[in-house]
C-alpha cells in the first residue's frame, strides 16, 4: 500500500518487482545527465558529424529501452550490464568525439 503522505518511506519498504521498477527508474534518471552532457557538447560545438551524433543518441535510447525490462525481470544481469555500459560509453563517445573530432574514424564517422 502506497502512503502518499510519506512517499519516500513507502518506496523504501517495497520488495520484489515494485522495488526493481523504482530502482530502474532511478537509474534512468541518474544516467540522464550523461546523455544531456553528450548531446549538449556535440550540438553546441558543431564539431561532430550530425549522422554520427544521431546514431550515438539513438544507441543510447535503444539500450535504455532494452535495459529497463532487463532490470525489471532481474534474471539477465550480464545483459543488463552490457546494455548499461553500451549506453554509457555512447554518451562518453559523444563528448570525446566533440573534443577530438579527428578521432571519429574510430566509429566509422568523418570529422
Amino acid at each position: 500500500q502506497f502512503d502518499n503522505k510519506h512517499p519516500r518511506l513507502a518506496k523504501a519498504q517495497l520488495r520484489g518487482l515494485p522495488h526493481r521498477m523504482v530502482a530502474a527508474h532511478n537509474n534512468a534518471i541518474e544516467g540522464l545527465p550523461n546523455l544531456l552532457a553528450g548531446v549538449f557538447a556535440a550540438s553546441q560545438c558543431d564539431a561532430l558529424d550530425p549522422y554520427l551524433e544521431a546514431t550515438l543518441c539513438e544507441l543510447v535510447i535503444f539500450t535504455r529501452l532494452l535495459y529497463m525490462p532487463a532490470y525489471y525481470w532481474g534474471r539477465y544481469n550480464a545483459i543488463r550490464s552490457i546494455l548499461w555500459a553500451t549506453g554509457f560509453f555512447a554518451c562518453v563517445f559523444l563528448v570525446f568525439l566533440t573534443v577530438y573530432p579527428d578521432m571519429a574514424w574510430l566509429l566509422g564517422g568523418t570529422a
